[in-house]
């Protein structure tokens, strides 16, 4: 993906989640959007 010391905006990282939020949809989790904070993995809501 990318290294740690490259610079990536902020667009391309709401692309990836976006992407892995559509692989993990159905699995029993989700990822949560902490603004200014970043991404919580949490389990979906009635399992």
């Amino acid at each position: 993906m990318f290294s740690l010391d490259a610079d990536v905006s902020p667009d391309a990282i709401e692309v990836l989640v976006y992407r892995l939020r559509k692989k993990l949809a159905g699995h029993g989790v989700t990822i949560v959007t902490l603004r200014g904070f970043g991404y919580l993995l949490e389990p979906e809501a009635g399992r």
